[in-house]
């Protein structure tokens, strides 16, 4: 299990307290921050309105011992677009609070959700998020697309005893901002308290455009449960109307975490953009679609979802879901109205 914080507004008042469970031994898996995200595909808004997005940060203490994480000014999101152009972000703050460092327990991990506000034109976004130190993380000049998000934890000049001295960065995630109306999603298929379904980025795909899309994991138990590679499609068959989507083999070995637990009533985003590193083949016979590219038509989206247990023990008295299932069909429109 992992202790959710509130929002940015009100998760000093819980700063002191530890967490849950601690995901990974630290020669095992080194990284001590996670970036989180509920969904992965974040809407542009229409003129003059605005979008809430949500992300956050899951902090991991391997250590024997209590540590100490002083948040301002040291911790700070980033973005990355698909042309690997770095979005930075700025800091606005009229008054600055007093400083509570965040106490993570030993062998504990802690999340950290932030909200923002995505505003502006499609082509120009402003991303605005509540920061720790009383004010606002601003970046500006975001565009529709593909992005990496991620945190990067700087180094400290003078920190307490227990208290980590940086520097590290966050595990990235992937995130699809999409312009014009959405797809539609699934009804959710229910195994075993966890609820599985795919959200279809846009209405309409134009010709020769990659289909993206999302799965979400949402646990519906009322206890914690641990997905072993949770990003890791490799084992995944997608099919889209008559034909089957490969993924390209790096989908076997993403920058992604070994173990992720899912909390009670939280989700699990997992984005997949079939782009032209996709194979798609006909069935039963085999054919490849030409040149890569799926013929204009109305087609079912089907997602069958495979997890299997770690061959070693990565995480102390885990309780890894395994199996697989799959999804409720749902329409993907490609030059063509559903």
């Amino acid at each position: 299990m992992v202790t959710r914080i509130g929002t940015i507004g009100t998760f000093l008042l819980a700063m002191m307290a530890n967490a849950g469970d601690w995901v990974a031994a630290a020669e095992v898996y080194p990284a001590r921050l996670e970036t989180t995200i509920a969904d992965a595909i974040w809407r542009a808004p229409a003129p003059g309105a605005r979008t809430e997005v949500g992300f956050g940060i899951r902090i991991m203490n391997p250590n024997a011992e209590a540590k100490e994480l002083p948040l301002f000014d040291v911790l700070l999101p980033y973005l990355v677009d698909a042309e690997g152009k770095s979005i930075s972000f700025s800091i606005t703050r009229e008054k600055t609070r007093p400083e509570v460092p965040l106490v993570v327990g030993a062998g504990k991990s802690m999340d950290l959700p932030f909200g923002g506000m995505l505003s502006g034109p499609a082509g120009d976004l402003k991303l605005i998020v509540p920061e720790p130190g009383g004010g606002i993380w601003i970046a500006q000049g975001i565009k529709p697309g593909r992005h990496r998000l991620g945190f990067r934890y700087g180094k400290r000049e003078e920190v307490g005893k227990n208290a980590w001295p940086g520097a590290t960065d966050a595990r990235e995630v992937s995130i699809l901002i999409v312009d014009g109306p959405a797809g539609k999603t699934s009804e959710p298929v229910k195994k075993d308290g966890l609820e599985f379904s795919t959200r279809v980025a846009k209405a309409e795909f134009a010709p020769g455009e990659a289909v993206a899309f999302e799965v979400v994991v949402h646990n519906g138990s009322e206890q914690a449960r641990d997905l072993y590679r949770p990003r890791s499609i490799w084992g995944w068959k997608i099919g889209l109307g008559p034909w089957r989507a490969v993924p390209p083999p790096a989908a076997a070995a993403p920058a992604d975490e070994f173990v992720h637990t899912l909390a009670p009533g939280e989700s699990c985003a997992v984005l997949i953009v079939m782009d032209r590193l996709f194979s798609f083949m006909a069935v039963p016979d085999g054919t490849a679609v030409a040149n890569g590219v799926i013929p204009t038509g109305s087609y079912d989206l089907r997602v069958n979802i495979s997890y299997e247990q770690p061959a070693r023990a990565l995480v102390p008295d885990a309780r890894y879901w395994t199996g697989t299932v799959t999804t409720e069909p749902v329409k993907v429109a490609i030059g063509k109205s559903v």
